[in-house]
């Protein structure tokens, strides 16, 4: 039976019903971040439905329903929570890509990888070998251009297919139709972009697509500030791991070149890590937001700046690899032939030259702000010392190829090797007192014969006598070898050593190298002492001239007068030690080889044009330069005649002074200190140092003055022997000769330098100072015209420019066997100010420069004035 819905009673219906209906009121809370809740109260003239006691019936009253937009808070209330602040950017996820796959690395025989190549056995096309081991950053491929067509986006298609005509999807028509299209333009012009990546300059359209597109990122649904915050803290990690790399590498090299082999691969090993980490980032997370983000200017040079040190890494981490496995195959090679053992190593090298120029590349490209700041110092170090390695490898690689031919690579080989002994000064280093006839052919010496009597043992054996040099009439009455290396310029004494030699022996040689003494000390210094029992000597680096000066002057077989044979068997015991020395050694004796050569210690001359010339071109050939019209030179040489030793004792200083006049013209003065340190009496260096002073300056040059110098009465110079002829290459060598009666002074010209030349004697204990003073017309340009024209707004605030530019230079090179300090000034007239100077270490004055250093090798500098 039916019960009424209000009393739930049966007989009747609600409508019926007597009893109060139940009335109910709906509270609705709006609040925009929460679901409506739906509060049902109970009237406060409502009977609870458990109420079941019947009353009279009451009017029936309005309800009312109160919808409130905001809760109402009571003043009473306090807020005991802490209030924090909303931080949505933080709960935005980070986008991240699908990770790529870690090539799978594993260790390969590189060596026999480079071998193989070489010997062009097969193709090889595993790719997963070495490129996997030294994995490199992926390079976008480029399209190619032919001609002068250019790259043209279809912008009708675009509008076509994007037209305002065109229906809009449902899940955009929010978005304006103008925006729309212009979205979906961009897009494509950046999709475009993306695939057609070209090597071209940063243009306005790039520009402005880039920033477009980044702009329309930020607007996407994917949380792209997040992205960039990431993108940011990644490319740190990579700036970081990747500059741990390199300061690895550094590491890795030095210790290298020491040949510590284990600690080089283990500080490689670590450099190659780094670089693994920092490109796992590269190639790992959000490739797409980085190629976008290097097209913007404000971020777009950390991106690049990564990727070229990344690039930069892998370069030298290759190269390196390349340099520790020659210098591995050269200290394991068992062939007794040094220079096999050079070439081999030349072979690694060479083959990492390339790397290290790419890498050399990729650091020009680095902006140094982007690296950690704790790096920035030792990365700029780096890059110094590092563009100076690249330049050596290069010389490197050229010397061990020039010496291989030298060493007779494929023909027979004669070289006259002449010992110079720069404690009794000569042009070319010093008095020749002992030589050497080397033969080699295919990298092997065939024979090394020493006379015992020294450079005297042809003496009696020439089939031609000439006059000497008249400075030379102090010591011997006819021109013989002991003496040949009579002019500075070493091609020309060696070619007269030769000559001395071929009509002495009656054979021709390949070529001439001359040693200083000086060189044999350093040898010592890298192999350590060595000690021979035939003579009952130990020779060290320290003491070891000294104690050879006595064993050939004083305590030697006087029975057979042969005084130079200890140094024909310490010659033979040098060639049997230097081949067993180690790597480290190998590499320290190529060093202090170079650096002999670029001092001049080691000279050479060869017949063969080709090795002639690249000798000259590494500055090794020991002649007298060719110099610009318009610019200085200055050459002192001394030659010690009867001296003895005391060269030992001088200590030579050079001071320059070149005054420029209006008309170019300059006016030099060159004072010469030399002082004798050594003790009058004491043997070998206590005697006085009589040296013939000869001064090289440029063609032209005329002489004013000159002073301080000594006089050699006539008596003391011996007359030439009848029977002797004019030497023609004397005669060809030195033309115009005068004699200044004022000064007491000599003029002539050689080798493209006129020469003034005249006596010093110097005592021991005492100072020398001597002087000359010359014009030489017109060898500066006054009248050069500006570099640039000014601008209006450079002459608004710097004024105009000067309408006239000058410009001085200064060629002086250093004697074989002497290291003077050279103070050289350049005075302008007062209204000429400098503008630029070729090197640091000039000091400018308010009209001129001064230029100081020690005359260890061949210098020249130069300054442009400005009026």
């Amino acid at each position: 039976m039916r019960r009424c819905s209000n009393c739930k009673k049966i007989g009747h219906t609600k409508k019926s019903c007597k009893k109060p209906e139940l009335k109910l009121t709906r509270v609705i809370h709006e609040d925009p971040l929460v679901e409506p809740d739906l509060d049902f109260d109970v009237s406060p003239e409502a009977t609870p439905i458990s109420q079941t006691t019947p009353k009279k019936k009451e009017s029936e009253k309005a309800i009312f329903v109160h919808v409130t937009k905001d809760a109402e808070h009571s003043p009473h209330m306090l807020e005991l929570k802490n209030k924090k602040e909303s931080k949505p950017w933080e709960r935005i996820p980070v986008f991240q890509e699908k990770n790529s796959t870690t090539a799978k690395r594993a260790s390969v025989d590189l060596a026999e990888m480079v071998r193989s190549a070489n010997a062009k056995h097969k193709e090889y096309t595993n790719k997963k070998s070495a490129h996997a081991y030294f994995s490199q950053l992926p390079k976008m491929q480029k399209p190619v251009f032919g001609g002068n067509k250019k790259l043209k986006i279809k912008k009708q298609k675009q509008k076509n297919k994007f037209s305002k005509k065109q229906d809009i999807p449902e899940d955009y028509a929010h978005v304006p139709i103008k925006y729309s299209n212009s979205i979906a333009d961009s897009l494509s012009l950046f999709i475009e972009r993306v695939t057609n990546r070209s090597s071209t300059a940063f243009t306005n359209k790039r520009f402005w697509i880039a920033v477009t597109t980044f702009i329309i990122l930020i607007g996407l649904p994917f949380p792209a500030f997040a992205y960039y915050k990431q993108l940011k803290h990644t490319s740190a990690s990579v700036l970081e791991q990747s500059s741990n790399g390199f300061l690895a590498l550094q590491s890795s090299a030095v210790a290298a070149f020491h040949s510590n082999l284990p600690d080089a691969q283990h500080n490689l090993d670590t450099a190659l890590e780094s670089f693994s980490r920092a490109q796992s980032l590269v190639d790992g997370e959000h490739q797409v937001l980085q190629y976008i983000a290097s097209l913007l200017p404000f971020v777009g040079t950390e991106i690049d700046s990564r990727r070229h040190i990344l690039n930069a890494g892998h370069h030298v981490a290759l190269a390196n690899t390349y340099v520790l496995k020659g210098i591995e195959e050269t200290e394991q090679d068992k062939n007794p032939n040094l220079t096999d053992r050079f070439y081999n190593l030349r072979e690694h090298f060479r083959f990492a030259l390339p790397q290290y120029k790419e890498a050399l590349n990729d650091l020009a490209s680095v902006d140094a702000d982007v690296i950690p700041s704790e790096y920035q110092e030792s990365f700029q170090d780096f890059k110094v010392l590092f563009t100076a390695f690249v330049d050596d490898t290069q010389n490197m690689i050229d010397f061990i190829d020039t010496m291989q031919k030298v060493f007779g690579s494929d023909d027979f080989k004669r070289y006259l090797i002449v010992f110079q002994n720069n404690r009794e000064l000569r042009p070319t280093g010093g008095f020749m007192g002992s030589f050497a006839v080397l033969d080699v052919q295919k990298g092997k010496i065939l024979g090394l014969d020493v006379p015992a009597g020294g450079t005297y043992d042809l003496q009696g054996q020439l089939s031609v006598h000439v006059k000497p040099p008249v400075p030379l009439l102090l010591t011997n009455n006819r021109w013989e070898f002991q003496d040949a290396n009579w002019w500075p310029d070493f091609p020309a004494s060696a070619q007269k050593m030769a000559w001395f030699y071929q009509h002495g022996r009656g054979n021709t040689v390949d070529g001439v190298i001359a040693i200083n003494a000086t060189v044999f000390e350093k040898l010592l210094s890298v192999i350590g002492p060595i000690q021979n029992e035939k003579h009952a000597v130990t020779l060290s680096a320290a003491t070891a001239l000294d104690d050879l000066q006595y064993k050939v002057e004083v305590d030697y077989d006087t029975v057979s007068n042969t005084p130079k044979a200890i140094i024909g068997d310490l010659a033979a015991q040098l060639l049997t030690d230097l081949p067993k020395q180690n790597t480290a050694a190998a590499l320290k004796l190529l060093l202090t080889l170079h650096d002999s050569l670029q001092n001049k210690e080691i000279q050479a001359y060869f017949t063969d044009k080709s090795t002639e010339q690249t000798i000259q071109q590494f500055g090794w050939g020991g002649e007298i330069v060719k110099t610009e019209p318009q610019q200085d030179y200055l050459m002192a040489v001394n030659t010690n005649i009867q001296g003895q030793k005391s060269d030992a004792k001088i200590k030579q200083e050079i001071e320059h002074q070149a005054e420029v006049q209006e008309d170019g013209t300059v006016i030099d003065t060159v004072v010469i200190r030399r002082t004798h340190s050594g003790v009058a009496g004491e043997i070998f260096t206590g005697k006085p140092n009589i040296s013939y002073l000869r001064v090289y300056v440029p063609a032209g040059a005329e002489l004013l003055d000159a002073g301080g110098f000594s006089t050699i009465g006539d008596a003391l110079f011996r007359p030439p022997e009848e029977w002797a002829k004019d030497d023609t290459d004397l005669a060809e060598k030195e033309i115009n000769r005068k004699f200044d009666s004022k000064t007491g002074t000599e003029t002539y010209n050689s080798f493209g330098k006129a020469v003034f030349a005249n006596w010093v004697v110097t005592n021991p204990g005492e100072t020398s100072e001597v002087f000359f003073s010359y014009r030489i017309p017109k060898l500066v340009n006054m009248h050069a015209a500006p570099e640039l024209t000014p601008h209006k707004w450079e002459t608004a605030f710097f004024g105009a420019k000067s309408a006239q530019a000058s410009r001085y230079s200064l060629v002086s090179q250093k004697q074989s066997g002497i290291d003077s300090t050279l103070s050289s000034t350049v005075i302008y007239p007062k209204t000429w100010r400098p503008a630029w100077k070729s090197r640091d270490d000039i000091d400018l004055a308010l009209n001129g420069g001064i230029f100081k250093t020690i005359l260890n090798k061949d210098e020249v500098y130069g300054i442009v004035m400005e009026k």
